[in-house]
């Protein structure tokens, strides 16, 4: 918007050219001068102007979440922003000088003059100031050349001198007097702090006349915004983005969208409102709020009386999400954690040194502990070596945005791209560390990704693998059979044992809530990924971006459910299951609670 604003500024030709913005000497004492003597004249021509002035106020609804009328901290930020764009002197001057409190409407004249100078006793009042300050200067010479008459008062022409000297000095220096400290005043009661000070007078904030008090502060700034439109000869237009917004409480949320339809929605007002939000969410907050008395709860119908223009953007294409993940990886790569590098190099030749093995790393052996640096062996790659290091993080990243089908299954949230690029490079670091055989760079990223995306479902695999091991331990134990297989695939496994997840829907809903697409899950183990269950126990120690209580509370919803439908009828059912290819599990129902009525295939 502020580009091509300057765009139309540039190649406007009109006779009256918007006036610069940059500060001066000459530019300071202009204004200074029209606020003081001249009114402004709403004129078409001054309203028909294309040319626009755009000023940005971010307004984030979580910082101003501690206040109890969180709309009352959106007309402070807007009272600063303003006051930092235009200079607190001048709005102070406006103030004193131009502001008629009351409602002023704004009438357009025929006439081509936008400004109309103040009169004092029928002539312009810099004329009158002029006269005045000739009068002054005029006497204070008389008296330096001439001297102060002496006498009594009243008498040998005394009381003439002071006539004339009361009736040049007296009127005009009350006038002054008078001005100079309303601009001194409204320099120390600005209107930030005088919103601020209505929110602490706890009799007016709690009167209905508050918001009313506020609205006026919002009128002055409104005009003098006007006031400049003229002056500067262009458009001001205040736009406001607020974000964050779904962060604060139900309340407050109705309090700020009050704010912008009451406060900021006047007739012919400035400002202009952007909404970052999540239109179901804050539908759902807003019913919940309680501001709806004996009025049917519909936040969408809250939001379509506030919402004039309803913007939805579109999801990001396959190569937008390419174009956008590649300029994150690449802003984060161009200042690398050095210092974190560093640390762990540090650490590495602090430990290998030692020749006893720690606690730590005797766990190794049993698996129940991983130890973050190792001393008993060389490491195959030195953690020193920044420089390959960077390298298998380039190239894990760079599978997603440039190589192969990864780009396809991240979504188009900037935070949840920074989410995968942190967490590729913290696993490759780890894994550097432990002196481990590292994965392809390709498989790395894949693997973040899975777990990014469809957390519940890859945290059910793992608790799979890990029943599966604990079964096979115990068959060998007690017939010496080996049944454990390292070659199978993860789609495989998630097949076998999506009924009992299918079981357990209901007690799992919100953490279903955090996978992704169903139909891509499957399409990126069965189709793009084959991780087995050997590559899945080498991943799962390193990975980093992986709620380990998601894994807790599906083992013991499924150690319930165990206990509630033995092992071999759900074999047995899944067996019939698959060997039929039915649609619908006729054979499992009487095996399954009588709330299971879905279709447990498309688990």
């Amino acid at each position: 918007m502020k580009k091509e604003s300057d765009k139309k500024e540039k190649a406007y030709k009109g006779q009256s050219k918007p006036r610069s913005q940059k500060a001066s000497i000459l530019n300071f004492l202009n204004l200074l001068f029209t606020l003081i003597f001249y009114w402004p004249m709403w004129t078409e021509t001054n309203q028909n102007r294309k040319n626009v002035r755009y000023i940005f106020i971010k307004f984030s609804a979580w910082h101003f979440a501690g206040s109890d009328k969180l709309w009352a901290g959106l007309v402070i930020r807007i009272c600063e922003e303003l006051q930092l764009s235009f200079g607190k002197l001048f709005i102070s001057v406006y103030r004193a000088a131009q502001y008629i409190e009351g409602d002023v409407k704004k009438i357009i004249v025929g006439s081509h003059k936008e400004w109309k100078t103040k009169k004092f006793l029928c002539i312009p009042l810099w004329l009158a100031t002029l006269i005045i300050m000739l009068g002054i200067l005029g006497l204070v010479a008389l008296f330096s050349v001439a001297g102060i008459p002496s006498g009594e008062s009243g008498k040998d022409g005394i009381a003439a001198v002071e006539t004339l000297a009361i009736a040049t000095l007296g009127l005009p220096a009350a006038g002054a007097v008078r001005f100079t400290l309303l601009v001194g005043k409204n320099l120390i009661f600005s209107q930030n702090l005088n919103v601020k000070r209505m929110i602490d007078n706890q009799k007016l904030s709690s009167q209905l006349g508050f918001m009313n008090e506020v609205r006026k502060e919002i009128d002055i700034l409104s005009n003098f915004i006007r006031f400049m439109e003229v002056y500067e000869r262009r458009k001001i237009r205040v736009v406001l983005e607020i974000t964050n917004l779904g962060r604060c409480t139900p309340g407050m949320i109705v309090g700020v969208l009050d704010a912008i339809s009451i406060l900021l929605s006047s007739e012919d007002s400035p400002f202009i409102s952007f909404l970052a939000i999540n239109p179901s969410f804050i539908a759902k907050r807003v019913e919940s709020s309680g501001c709806f008395v004996k009025v049917e709860k519909n936040g969408y119908a809250f939001l379509n009386q506030i919402v004039s223009l309803p913007l939805t953007v579109p999801e990001l294409c396959n190569a937008s999400k390419k174009m956008a993940f590649e300029n994150i990886v690449k802003g984060q790569l161009e200042s690398p954690e050095d210092l974190f590098l560093e640390e762990m190099e540090g650490m590495k030749n602090n430990t290998s040194c030692s020749s006893d093995v720690s606690t730590v790393e005797r766990g190794l052996e049993n698996d129940t502990q991983i130890p973050l640096l190792s001393s008993t062996s060389q490491p195959e790659m030195n953690i020193g070596d920044n420089e390959e290091l960077k390298s298998l993080i380039e190239k894990a990243l760079k599978s997603i945005y440039a190589e192969g089908n990864l780009h396809k299954y991240i979504t188009d949230n900037s935070i949840c791209m920074r989410r995968i690029i942190n967490s590729v490079r913290v696993s490759v670091n780890i894994m550097a560390a432990v002196d481990r055989d590292l994965p392809p760079p390709e498989d790395i990223a894949a693997w973040v990704v899975l777990a990014n995306q469809w957390p519940c479902r890859l945290s059910w695999i793992l608790q799979c693998l890990e029943d599966d091991e604990q079964r096979a331990e115990i068959v060998q134990h007690t017939t010496g059979e080996v049944i454990a297989d390292d070659t199978k695939l993860l789609w495989e496994v998630f097949s076998e044992s999506r009924i009992e997840l299918y079981m357990i829907r209901d007690e799992i809903a919100s953490l279903l809530q955090q996978d992704g697409d169903p139909e891509l899950f499957e399409k990126f183990l069965k189709i793009d990924f084959h991780f087995t269950v050997r590559e899945a126990k080498q991943f799962r120690l390193f990975t980093v971006n992986l709620d380990h209580s998601i894994k807790k509370e599906l083992a013991i919803l499924l150690a319930s459910s165990n206990l509630a439908l033995d092992r071999s009828q759900i074999n047995q059912a899944r067996g019939e299951l698959l060997s039929t290819g039915a649609s619908c599990p006729v054979t499992v129902t009487p095996l399954l609670p009588e709330s299971v009525s879905s279709n447990p295939t498309q688990w």
